[in-house]
This record gives C-alpha cells, sequence and structure tokens, in this order.
C-alpha cells in the first residue's frame, strides 16, 4: 500500500481553463480507495476549489480501514525577478515551474490558503493563459514563520529540478550548481523530513522521465532525502486514456498527448510497481512506499467547517452616535424591543438600535401611521426576540447583518444604481424597511407579510438572506465600493464553476474526435429543455420513469452513426470545466479571508472566492445578494429621459429623485383609472409574456393585492381534468358565491367553511400563496403543524417529486385525523386547495414586493407621457443603452420583438436619422413617436455613432462623406456607411434609398479621366466595343508574350525575348502581320514558331496607336466610368431591395411596410395568422391495434401562414415570425422539427469546411410554416394525408410581380 501525493481533480480545468482533467471529484477519491491505496493529497494546478467537497465526500463515503485524504496544491514556483521579465516581455522567458505542498494539518492549509491568495492577486494574462506565479519569498516568509505543517515534493517533468536534471545529463554543468541550491533552500525552508523527491512512472519509451528518475536516485544518496513515487493522475484509469485524450483534443484540436500522459492515472501498487521495476528492485519500491506511509502518518484531520461569520461595520466608520431612546416608555411592557438599547449590548448592536430609533422617527412619526405606533414596537419586539434567540444559537450577532446590509444599500445608490423595493420574505422585515434595506412597510399589510416567513428560530436556525434588486451595469462599481468601505482582504466576489452538459459534452466530444461543429450543433439541439433544465444524455438515452421521459430516437440514431461519441459524451457529461463569478452575490467577512477560504480570479480577472458558494458558507462565510431585474435598468432609464426633458426635476441625489417620484411610501395606489390601463401598458414587470397579458386581461386587478394573486396563479398547474387556477379565480372573483357552492357540494360543513374562508376569501377560494398554505396547515382545526412542520410541508408540496408529495400527504392527514379533523375536510384542502401548488408555489411576500415594482411602472405609464416609458424599455430590451465605448452585444431579435409590441400600443418607431438621432433612442412626446438611435443599427458601434453626432450637421449626403474623408483616421468605413444607408439615416435627403446607395458607390468610384492600354483588360472587362480590326491584332500579340510562352532569352542583347507562338494562332498571326519575316522577326525550332517580342512590338505598334487614339475619346471616358460604378455597386450590393436593407440593419421594416404584404395569399394557400381560430378546430380520428385496442387522437385542422423571421429559443424549440399584418407570433415546433430546420449543414472537417445551407431559422429569414392557431402562438405541425407535404417552406426570394421562389428541401440532407 503507498500514499498518492500528486493526484488532480476536474477542477484543474477550471483554474487552468483549458481542458486538462476528466477525474470528478468524488470518482477519484473512491477509485483510490477502491484499488487499495492509503490516500491521496489533491495537487491541482493552482487552485484549491474542489477541497470542501473532497473532504464532504470522505467524510461520508464507507471505509473498513485506514485511508485519508490530504489537502495540497500543485503551484507555479519562480523567482519574482524572473517574473518581472515575463511580464515586461510579455511571453514565457522563464518558466512557471511546477512544485507541490501539502497541507498536514489546519495550520499548514491555511498557509497554503494564504499561498494560493497571493499567487492569484497577482495573476496576469500571458499569451492566453493566466499566469499564477508563487515567489520564493512568499513561501519562505509564510512558512518559515511557522515550520513543520507543509510537506513539499519536486512535482512533475515540469517542475524545476526536474528541468535542472535534464538540462545537467544534456551536458550544461550549470545546472548541477542550480540544483544545488535548490535542493539547499528547500531543506532550509521546509526541513529534510517534510522535503521529498518525487518519480513518476512511465514507459521505457519515456526517456526524459527515466533520466530523471535515475538522477533521483543519486540525489535521495548525495542529500540524505527521501523518494516518493506518485503517478500525477490526470484520469481514472488506463482504459479511460482514450476519453482523456478526446478531451484534450477538444481544445487544441489533434494534440499529442499519448507519451506525455500514457501513465499519468491512478494506479494500484501491483502496477506501479510494474513501471517502477524499470530501474528498482522490488525491495527498493518497498522503501518507497513505506516514505509515502511517512507522508500518510503525520497527515492530520481537517475541520474546516465554521459557524457564520456575521460582518461588521469597521469601527473606524461606525458614526457618532447617540440613543435618544424617544421610546422609552415602551421598553418596560417589550423587552425585547428594549433589549439592543441597553448600553451594555455590544458597540454594534446599541448602534443597530440607534439606526432602527432614527428609521422609526423619520419613516412612522412624520405621518398617519404615528396612530398606530405601539403596533410597530410590538412587531419589531417580535422580531428582536428572533434576531436574540437566533444569535445566541449560532454564536454571532444578526443585528450587525442588518447594519451591514443597510450600509451596502447606501453603497449601491452612491454607485449610481436604483435600489428597488425588495424581494423575497425580507419584505415581510419591518427593521428592513426602517433601515431602508427594504422600501415596503410590512405592518399595513397584515398576515400577507408575516414575519415568521423571514425568520424563526421554530423554523431552524437560519441566518437573514436578504437580495436586493440594483443595476447590472452598476454591478463593478458597487463591488468597488463595498470593498473600499469594508477593506479588500474582507471582501471577494463569489466563484461558479461550469460543468458539461449534455450539449456540451457532445460538443467537446465532437471536436475531440473531429467531427464537424455544425453535426455537434444538429446532434446536440435534439436535446430537450424542460422548464430550463437540459435533459441528460441518461435521459436522452435510456428515458427516464420518475420524470417521464422517452428515449429520444432521432438522437440515439444521430449518436449511433459516429463512433465513440456515446462513450465520450458520457463520460465527459457533469465534468467540471470552468470557472466564473457568481451573477449577484458577494462575500464580506468580518477579518481576513484567508482565515477561513482563498481567493482567486475569474477569467475576465476579477478576484473571488477559491470555493463556490456553498463551499464557502461552510466556511464561515457570508454572501450578500446583488441582484438585477431589468426592470431597474427600464424605471432609471425612465427617470433619466424624464429628467433630460424637464418634465421631473433633479433633487440632488438620485435616491432624492426617486424617493421624491416613485418611492413606494409616495406611489398611488387606489385610483381606479390608473389600474383599467395596466393591461394596455407596454412591459409590466412580471407580466410581460403572453400568457401573463392575458392573465391581466382575465382577472383584471385594481390592487396591489389582486396583482400579487395574479402573479402567484399564473404560475400554478392546473391538475389533469381541473380547471386553471387563474381560471377558477377570475370565476370566482366575478361571482365568490361559486366557490361557497364548490365548498357545500363537496361536503363540507359550515365550521370547515368558515375555516377557509378566514384564509381564502380574501384570495377568492384559492391558496394562491406558500404562506397560505403554511397558515391553513398550522390551523388546530386543520393538521395543527408547528412552524417548522408547515415549512417542510411548502418545500414539499413545491418539490416536483410523487414520492415528497405522498409522503407529505401521508403526514398530513395522520397530524389531521388525530386533531379529528373530518378526512373529507383534509381531502378538499389537499386535493382542492393545496392541489393547484403542487411542483410550484409562490411567497405572497415576494410576490407582493414585485408587484409593487409593477405599481411604480404602472404610476409611471398614468403620471407622465407612455412614450417615455416605452422608449426606456426598447432602450433596456435591445442592449443599446451603454453609451460607453464598450458595450454588450445587442439583441437585435429582442429589439424587433419590442418594436412590433410597441408599434402594436401605438407608438410609432421612427428611423434613424444622422442629423436628428442619438446614440441611443429618443422619445418624442408630441407625436408619441421613438426615434431610432444609431447605436441601435446593426454594427454600428457606439464610437462610430459618436463620430457621426460630433460632426453635425450635415446638409446632404455629399456634406457627409466628404466630412468623413477629410479625416483620415475615421471609424466610419465603407461598410458602416452602406449600412447607414440601408437603415434609412439619409432619408431626410432622399427617401429613395437606392438612389443614395448609388450615389455613394458614384462617390467611392476613382473615375478615369483617361484611358490608356494599361486599361485594356478593364475594357474588356466591361464589354466596352473596340472595333474587331484593332483589337484582335492586338490581343494576339498581347497573349502571345505571356508569361507561359516565355521561351529564352536572346543571347546577344540580353533586353530581347522569345516567345513561343502556340501552334493554334500561327496562322492568325501571320494574317494579321503579314509583314513579319522568317529568320528576322521570327524562326522556328522543333516545329514550333519563335518569334523575337521586340520585332512583335514593332509590328503591333499601329494597331496599338489607332486603339489609344479610340479609347481616348470623351464618350467612351464616360461610358468607362459609368460601367465602372455599376459594377461597383453591383459587387458590394446583392439586392436592390430597400425592405430587407431596413430590417437586416434596424430589426423593422418602415412605415409599417413588409416584404411579403404584397404577395398573392390564395396562390400560395397562405392564411392571415388574425383570421384563423384562437382555439384550433379539429377531427376525432381513431384507429384498432393488432391487439384490437382503439386508439383515438385529434386531428387539427391545418393552415400556411408566413412571415420573416424575428428571433429564436433553442431551448423552448420556438422561433418568432412577423407576419405581413405587422404581428409578432410564436411558432413552436415539436423537438425533431426544430432541429432539422435550425441546424446549419456543411461538408468537410474542422478545418476544411463548406456551407451547404445555413439555418432557415435565421434572423431575416422568410418562411411559410404549415400547423394550427392555439390562442396567441401557432403549432407548426403536418400530417401524412394532408394537403400541405412540408411543415417549412423557405422563401429564397420576393420578385417584383410579388411572386415567390421558394424551396421546399433542405440542401445536402
Amino acid at each position: 500500500m503507498y500514499f498518492n501525493n500528486h493526484v488532480h481533480d476536474e477542477y484543474s480545468n477550471a483554474a487552468l481553463g483549458f481542458p486538462d482533467v476528466v477525474n470528478k471529484v468524488e470518482d477519484v477519491i473512491q477509485k483510490s480507495y477502491d484499488l487499495g491505496l492509503l490516500g491521496i493529497s489533491i495537487t491541482n494546478h493552482e487552485c484549491l476549489s474542489s477541497h470542501i467537497k473532497a473532504l464532504q465526500y470522505y467524510q461520508k463515503m464507507k471505509k473498513d480501514r485506514p485511508f485519508k485524504i490530504a489537502l495540497g496544491n500543485e503551484i507555479y514556483l519562480m523567482d519574482e525577478k524572473e517574473d518581472e521579465t515575463n511580464r515586461a516581455a510579455k511571453n514565457t522567458i522563464y518558466p512557471y515551474y511546477h512544485f507541490i505542498l501539502t497541507a498536514l494539518d489546519e495550520v499548514g492549509y491555511q498557509q497554503i490558503r494564504e499561498l494560493s491568495s497571493l499567487a492569484w492577486g497577482r495573476a496576469y494574462f500571458s499569451r492566453g493563459i493566466m499566469r499564477t506565479p508563487t515567489y520564493y519569498a512568499d513561501v519562505e516568509k509564510i512558512i518559515k514563520r511557522n515550520t513543520g505543517h507543509i510537506i513539499a515534493s519536486t512535482a512533475c517533468l515540469g517542475g524545476f529540478l526536474d528541468r535542472m536534471i535534464l538540462k545537467w545529463k544534456n551536458g550544461e554543468e550549470t545546472a548541477k550548481l542550480e540544483i544545488h541550491a535548490f535542493i539547499t533552500w528547500c531543506i532550509e525552508v521546509f526541513g529534510k523530513n517534510n522535503f521529498f523527491l518525487e518519480i513518476q512512472p512511465c514507459e521505457e519509451t519515456n526517456q526524459e522521465q527515466l533520466i530523471v528518475n535515475k538522477a533521483m536516485i543519486d540525489l535521495s544518496k548525495a542529500y540524505n532525502l527521501k523518494i516518493i513515487p506518485t503517478t500525477d493522475a490526470h484520469y481514472l484509469t488506463k482504459e479511460s486514456s482514450f476519453i482523456h485524450k478526446i478531451y484534450l483534443n477538444s481544445k487544441e484540436g489533434d494534440r499529442e498527448v499519448d507519451s506525455f500522459y500514457a501513465t499519468t492515472y491512478l494506479m494500484d501498487e501491483k502496477e506501479l510497481r510494474q513501471y517502477l521495476r524499470i530501474l528498482f528492485t522490488d525491495e527498493e519500491i518497498d522503501i518507497l512506499y513505506e516514505n509515502t506511509k511517512e507522508i500518510f502518518n503525520k497527515i492530520d484531520e481537517y475541520n474546516l467547517k465554521h459557524n457564520p461569520i456575521i460582518p461588521q461595520i469597521p469601527e473606524n466608520k461606525l458614526p457618532n452616535f447617540k440613543i435618544e431612546h424617544t421610546f422609552s416608555n415602551y421598553y418596560s411592557k417589550y423587552n425585547n424591543f428594549a433589549y439592543y438599547a441597553n448600553p451594555q449590548r455590544t458597540l454594534h448592536e446599541q448602534y443597530f438600535f440607534y439606526q432602527i430609533e432614527k428609521g422609526i422617527k423619520e419613516k412612522i412619526c412624520t405621518n398617519s401611521k404615528k396612530e398606530n405606533l405601539e403596533k410597530y414596537i410590538a412587531r419589531l419586539d417580535e422580531e428582536f426576540e428572533q434576531f436574540h434567540l437566533i444569535s445566541e444559537e449560532l454564536g454571532t450577532s444578526i443585528p450587525c447583518y442588518f447594519s451591514s446590509m443597510s450600509k451596502i444599500i447606501d453603497i449601491i445608490w452612491e454607485a449610481g444604481s436604483l435600489v428597488m423595493p425588495g424581494r423575497g420574505s425580507a419584505g415581510a422585515c419591518l427593521s428592513c424597511y426602517l433601515l431602508d434595506i427594504t422600501q415596503i412597510d410590512p405592518v399595513p399589510f397584515g398576515e400577507y407579510m408575516p414575519f415568521w416567513r423571514f425568520m424563526n428560530i421554530d423554523r431552524g436556525v437560519e441566518l437573514p438572506d436578504i437580495d436586493t434588486d440594483s443595476e447590472s451595469s452598476k454591478k463593478n462599481e458597487i463591488i468597488q465600493g463595498v470593498v473600499e468601505y469594508f477593506g479588500e482582504d474582507r471582501v471577494l466576489s463569489i466563484a461558479t464553476f461550469s460543468t458539461l452538459t449534455s450539449k456540451t459534452a457532445i460538443e467537446k466530444s465532437c471536436k475531440g474526435l473531429g467531427i464537424n461543429n455544425d453535426v455537434a450543433d444538429y446532434i446536440k439541439s435534439m436535446i430537450p429543455v424542460e422548464r430550463g433544465f437540459t435533459w441528460s444524455l441518461r435521459d436522452c438515452l435510456e428515458g427516464n420513469i420518475e420524470k417521464q421521459r422517452q428515449p429520444i430516437q432521432s438522437f440515439i440514431r444521430e449518436v449511433e452513426k459516429y463512433p465513440k461519441l456515446k462513450e465520450c459524451a458520457l463520460s465527459l457529461e457533469g465534468l467540471i470545466t470552468g470557472r466564473s463569478t457568481h451573477a449577484a452575490g458577494i462575500l464580506v467577512g468580518n477579518d481576513s479571508y484567508t482565515n477561513y477560504i482563498a481567493s482567486m480570479r475569474s477569467p475576465k480577472g476579477e478576484l473571488c472566492s477559491c470555493y463556490d458558494l456553498i463551499d464557502s458558507e461552510y466556511c464561515g462565510e457570508i454572501k450578500f445578494d446583488l441582484l438585477k431585474t431589468i426592470a431597474t435598468d427600464k424605471i432609471h432609464t425612465t427617470l433619466n429621459l424624464l429628467l433630460k426633458d424637464g418634465i421631473i426635476e433633479w433633487q440632488g441625489t438620485l435616491k432624492k429623485t426617486y424617493e421624491k417620484y416613485i418611492h413606494p411610501d409616495i406611489l398611488e395606489y387606489d385610483d381606479k383609472n390608473m389600474w383599467d390601463i395596466i393591461k394596455n401598458i407596454y412591459s409590466v414587470f412580471q407580466f410581460d409574456t403572453k400568457i401573463s397579458e392575458r392573465a391581466l386581461n382575465l382577472t383584471q386587478p385594481h390592487s396591489v393585492m389582486d396583482l400579487s394573486a395574479t402573479n402567484n396563479l399564473l404560475r400554478l398547474m392546473a391538475q389533469p381534468g381541473q380547471e386553471s387556477p387563474l381560471l377558477k379565480y377570475a370565476r370566482f372573483k366575478q361571482n365568490i358565491n361559486d366557490w361557497y357552492e364548490e365548498m357545500a357540494s363537496y361536503g363540507l360543513n359550515e365550521n370547515e367553511q368558515a375555516c377557509l374562508k378566514e384564509y381564502l376569501n380574501d384570495s377568492y377560494g384559492l391558496a394562491d400563496s406558500q404562506e397560505k398554505l403554511m397558515r391553513i396547515s398550522m390551523d388546530k382545526r386543520v393538521s395543527g403543524y408547528t412552524l417548522k412542520e408547515s415549512n417542510k410541508l411548502r418545500k414539499s408540496i413545491a418539490k416536483k417529486s410523487a414520492q415528497l408529495q405522498e409522503e407529505a400527504k401521508k403526514q398530513f392527514f395522520e397530524y389531521g385525523e388525530k386533531l379529528g379533523t373530518r378526512k373529507l375536510f383534509l381531502e378538499y384542502i389537499w386535493n382542492v386547495i393545496f392541489a393547484a401548488s403542487f411542483g410550484y408555489s409562490f411567497s405572497q411576500i415576494h410576490s407582493a414586493s414585485y408587484s409593487i415594482i409593477a405599481l411604480q411602472e404602472l404610476n409611471l405609464n398614468y403620471y407622465y407621457p407612455p412614450v417615455y416609458w416605452n422608449c426606456a424599455c426598447l432602450t433596456v430590451e435591445s442592449q443599446s443603452d451603454d453609451e460607453k465605448d464598450k458595450r454588450t452585444a445587442i439583441d437585435y431579435g429582442k429589439m424587433a420583438r419590442s418594436i412590433y409590441k410597441m408599434k402594436h400600443h401605438g407608438i410609432n418607431i421612427l428611423p434613424p436619422s444622422i442629423n436628428k438621432s442619438n446614440i441611443s433612442f429618443t422619445p418624442n412626446r408630441e407625436d408619441n413617436s421613438i426615434l431610432f438611435g444609431l447605436g441601435g443599427i446593426s454594427g454600428i458601434s457606439n464610437e462610430v455613432a459618436r463620430e457621426i453626432v460630433n460632426n453635425r450637421p450635415y446638409d446632404s449626403f455629399i456634406d457627409f462623406y466628404n466630412k468623413i474623408k477629410k479625416n483620415k483616421e475615421s471609424l466610419i468605413k465603407k461598410q458602416k456607411i452602406i449600412t447607414l444607408i440601408k437603415a434609412g439615416c439619409f432619408d431626410e435627403f432622399n427617401e429613395n434609398r437606392i438612389e443614395i446607395m448609388k450615389e455613394f458607390f458614384s462617390l467611392e468610384y476613382e473615375e478615369k479621366k483617361e484611358l490608356s492600354l494599361q486599361n485594356i483588360n478593364k475594357i474588356l472587362e466591361y464589354d466596352i466595343y473596340i472595333p474587331e480590326n484593332l483589337l484582335t491584332p492586338y490581343m494576339l500579340c498581347k497573349n502571345i508574350k505571356n508569361k507561359m510562352n516565355f521561351y529564352k532569352q536572346d543571347e546577344k542583347i540580353k533586353t530581347k525575348k522569345h516567345y513561343m507562338v502556340p501552334k493554334k494562332v500561327e496562322s492568325d498571326l501571320l494574317y494579321w502581320f503579314p509583314n513579319l519575316k522568317e529568320d528576322v522577326d521570327f524562326y522556328y525550332e522543333n516545329d514550333y514558331m519563335i518569334i523575337i517580342d521586340k520585332n512583335l512590338d514593332r509590328a503591333t505598334k499601329p494597331y496599338a496607336e489607332k486603339i489609344k487614339q479610340y479609347i481616348s475619346n470623351e464618350d467612351f471616358i464616360k461610358n468607362f466610368n459609368n460601367i465602372g460604378k455599376k459594377i461597383l455597386y453591383e459587387n458590394n450590393i446583392e439586392e436592390n431591395n430597400e425592405l430587407e436593407w431596413a430590417f437586416s440593419s434596424t430589426s423593422f421594416y418602415p412605415k409599417d411596410q413588409h416584404e411579403l404584404m404584397s404577395v398573392n395569399f390564395d396562390k400560395y394557400n397562405i392564411i392571415n395568422f388574425d383570421l384563423l381560430p384562437e382555439d384550433p378546430s379539429y377531427a376525432i380520428k381513431s384507429y384498432k391495434k393488432r391487439n384490437g385496442e382503439e386508439f383515438v387522437w385529434k386531428q387539427y385542422d391545418l393552415y400556411r401562414i408566413c412571415g420573416t423571421v424575428v428571433d429564436k429559443n433553442k431551448n423552448k424549440r420556438t422561433i418568432e415570425i412577423l407576419t405581413p399584418q405587422n404581428k409578432v407570433i410564436s411558432v413552436k415546433f415539436n423537438d425533431e422539427t426544430y432541429s432539422y430546420y435550425e441546424q446549419r449543414i456543411s461538408q468537410g472537417d474542422i478545418e476544411h469546411k463548406v456551407m451547404i445551407d445555413d439555418s432557415w431559422f435565421k434572423r431575416g429569414t422568410k418562411l411559410c410554416i404549415v400547423g394550427y392557431r392555439n390562442n396567441d402562438y401557432f403549432r407548426a405541425k403536418k400530417y401524412k394525408n394532408s394537403i400541405f407535404k412540408h411543415t417549412v417552406l423557405l422563401i429564397e426570394k420576393v420578385l417584383n410581380n410579388a411572386d415567390l421562389i421558394i424551396r421546399s428541401e433542405r440542401k445536402g440532407v
């Protein structure tokens, strides 16, 4: 048995940024145990990220013999000056040598964390790789101050000692001195007993490793050091080497990996012994194994778990404060309220109470709420009791969390971002409201916002979890502000680690196997995505009974066409491959993070935790969520537009401006006329899909709670055979007696009905939230659950697990029956009231908080011209709002959807103007229009748009052209100008864009003032007439003097050349030039006429002179230039289709036109989508199976619609098309049909690919689609016996007479 001190897992891939290892964490530990090893050290490439998961697996795995896990790191060791030289040279002059450190205990692991954090802190990119050097000085400083807690070994062939040995054996004598200095340094730093020489197994053909292994024997004797064998394991077994090779090649192509990685896998004692016998005897090998046992014996257990460490505001940043005890008259009655006012509490807890006291004065005592002051004090008393109890359980101070959170909120505002009213259950916390963490006063909402839903020790000892919505564009400024305030050694972004999904596993495997990437795209497109979750490969190949998934036969057929693809993809699926940062979370600590975790950097250079969120929290770190909603950006953009036009006034700060105009405390809540317009507003928060828009029309909300209920209910699913919750809500709302009758008909008595009315009357008989489910279950007339039990019930019901729901049902009935509750009553609650929430349920507090955001939008639309809101939405949804030099890519599909939806809401979108458009979109309240922004044009960057704006005004297109041409450094090149013309930027000078385009190419064309014989080829290319009796002899001579006909240099006069006259033109030559004389002008050799160039030129000269005279004619030159301009235009512009130009550049057709609006629908059997029945008509069909069983199905009436592709969603298998009536509709396909038409078809391998047929779902493509309408979407469908033979037809061209050129089949299939 031996201990393997050099083992990698999948997290090495994430740290390196490229494929390296195929060992999954749990697999490598389990395999090591199964092979009989004493243990392993996890030593990833400058990466600690897997260590917590490794420890947790180790702790839970079954072990019946000694086995240990050690935590280590393979660092890149070098001298600081060498690193500085590399950075300056921007190249790897000095290598980054590998070196192994293994922690023997928790002290050693903290040293490794500190070293790793230093390495990542100075990380930089060099030639596409993030370099993370550890300096010798770092190791000396950190390890020498407390030695004996880390062992070191010399690593692999990438290590310093190994490389110096190879240099020494190659004749470089200075390497011997380097070897001595290095070993001496290692002994001095780590101690002789904690430094080991490392050898590794290899094939006999691996001469480098054999040389190193042999030299290690000599060095061991010379310095009295011990040797350990390791395997530098990158894959599990010899049999999995193929998978490893394919994975490596998925990045680099055909990468040579066989020799280097041939033995880098886990080996049992016997297999390793076989390799070591090349140089060692069995007795010597036994000693090597004993050396590894020495390491095994030194390793202690690690305990890295820590209670949460709540960050406090740094004492030096606490303001001078004094508790006024304004509400001391309540102290005696409300002891918990008084608890944190006690001067004996910690300074930070007293500061918390000071903030609360200040909040009460400002938010409660200055308005009508003052009349209910004691109610607020009582609520705080309830909250403070929970803070106190949970603080004692966790050994921390919960109030410090709220003070720190309130400071983070201040920092968000200072960074220039809005803060939204709140989300999640934090809205039920009055303390949050008083500290400005949330903006909604929970007290008036009563039982709608119970505090126990946020925090309660009866539910379990949990930290508060407060999520805050801010603007995504301000994330960097916010994080920087938090870092500056709390300290750079206390704040980190949170690392995330990506795995290969089924789709990416197919992609990687195809690339590694050399399969065309278009084939890979097609295969992976066949993998379904269900409710945001991608099916696993096992589900696709074998099905999943629990999830009711059937194998996908078309996918199986495609995969099986390619040998090894299935095996590779299954092996790679789930592998950790990349790292990033949490979209919203940051960690804030109370002291240096290296006391608990370490740092690393994301590929973008952002400093983040080395662990993911779960592992960071395991170590005691606290997460603060800075989430984002698109509504935040929309509201802020609306405010900016209103400020710009002077409709509202700036109040000195963003926060004060927000508080004056749209803070929840000043919003209008009850105006009926305002609520009446909600269904006509463009993009209400949480109600911007077609389904949710229908929900608004159905429920007609006129209050926040109405809106909240609608938001909750539209997410609930109807049980089979039952009415949908939303329809039921609308029906009961219209007549509540329908619900009462339902209860009575079910058999409920008056007491049971009264019980449910207490909870459900306000939501018309439906349990529209998690809180109502919990409150009903806690009622002693029902099942009498405790808070903890009701919380468990909530979670079980929300899970999509039949087993969990069945267990929850069993307990619910058992508890109820023990209390004497009638079974029929329990059945009604479970099967009718609770059933709608099976698989999903929503928090009332969260929903109400989000409904307040919708109310803010409603206020903005009601009290200000709606065009501002629409313009803001268009700007944000198209992602064209960033006026910085760098911006995220514009989503042109979303832009098109937004534009046409706005047109439907009565907003006119005007094409961009070269003189009037800003970079972003501009609202005009006078005519209710939005002027298209220059930055929104496809291919026009903000820098280009800014140059256009800075050079204004322009009097004409020629004026614009001349100004641009004067600036040699202009960013506005030819292609940009073409795009601007297509977009309609110059319509103010001439609405005919084709004429403007021709004018542009006329200006671009360099006119010839005179022509010479040098232009003869271009004249011929332009097909301009020159008399044949001049042109033929001239071109004959010119062609004879082609270099292909060169024969030799003249022997006497070197300037003369001899050309061989092709046989076929000999007679023509003599015909046109009868004066040529044999043996003077030409001669014969080997039966070929050889002519002398000078003599031929002399004979040709009269023809040349006449041609020069002919082409010098003014009309000839004018004709030449005209044709040149025309050809230049045609070479750059494929189609003179202004509508197609407009759509490709701005994502909409001007003046409500459409390329297909003139098509004869009857001729092509096309119908207007709006004329189709919303509920599809069908016929019942049936047939009998062989076993006699009758199979019945619905066969729908099919129709053909047409339109332009606006956008596609691969996961949902949908495309959106713009119909000729300028309506955007969704078209749904089944998996196989979608994949068939979406695929790009090409031939050849990855390097020599030829496109055969592009995707038919590309934006701007025009299609005819067969299927049926179902409400607001179209379902693509075709039957074998239908008159329609194809589901989709590609419209290749619309002719001038509105006829269509149509293709029905994919090319290359």
